[in-house]
C-alpha cells in the first residue's frame, strides 16, 4: 500500500518543484536590476585576432550609457589573454553626445608607451570600432587626446 502512495506522490512532488522554481525565477526577474548587454572587442596577445567579451552594464547610468561604456572599455579586458586598448591610467576627461556626434576626450596617458599597448593608431581604430558596434545611432566620433583632436 505504501508503494502505491509513493508512486502517486512522485509526479506531485515534481510538479511542486517545477512550480516553485518558476515562481522563484519570475520573482527574481521582476526585482533584479536591469542590465544593458554590451560587447567589447580587444586585441589578443597570442594571435593577431580580436577577443570578444560580453558585459552587462547598468541600464540607465547617471553619466550616460556611452560614457559608462567608455569608462568600462578603458578598464581593459577581463582576461589576461587580451591587450588593453590604452595604457593604465588613461581616463575620460569629457564625453559629450551632441545630436548624432560623439566628442570624447582622453587624458595624455593614452599616448604613453606601454608594453601592453604599442600601436596608438590601431588602438584608436579599435576604440572607435567598439563605440560604433555598440552605439549604431552615432554618425561621427571626435576623439581628443590631451585636448588635441585625433584624426
Amino acid at each position: 500500500m505504501n508503494g502505491q502512495k509513493i508512486k502517486k506522490m512522485i509526479p506531485l512532488v515534481a510538479i511542486g518543484v517545477f512550480a516553485g522554481s518558476l515562481i522563484y525565477s519570475l520573482i527574481q526577474f521582476g526585482f533584479s536590476p536591469r542590465r544593458d548587454r554590451r560587447v567589447f572587442y580587444f586585441n589578443s596577445y597570442d594571435k593577431s585576432s580580436r577577443i570578444v567579451e560580453v558585459r552587462y552594464l547598468a541600464d540607465k547610468p547617471v553619466q550616460g550609457e556611452i560614457c559608462c561604456f567608455i569608462d568600462d572599455l578603458l578598464l581593459g579586458p577581463l582576461t589576461n589573454r587580451s591587450r588593453r586598448i590604452f595604457p593604465r591610467g588613461t581616463s575620460v576627461e569629457f564625453c559629450l553626445e551632441k545630436g548624432r556626434d560623439l566628442h570624447v576626450g582622453l587624458s595624455r596617458e593614452a599616448l604613453s608607451y606601454s608594453g601592453e599597448t604599442f600601436d596608438v593608431e590601431s588602438n584608436i581604430s579599435l576604440f572607435r570600432y567598439n563605440i560604433v558596434k555598440n552605439f549604431t545611432n552615432l554618425d561621427k566620433i571626435y576623439l581628443y587626446i590631451d585636448g588635441h583632436e585625433v584624426p
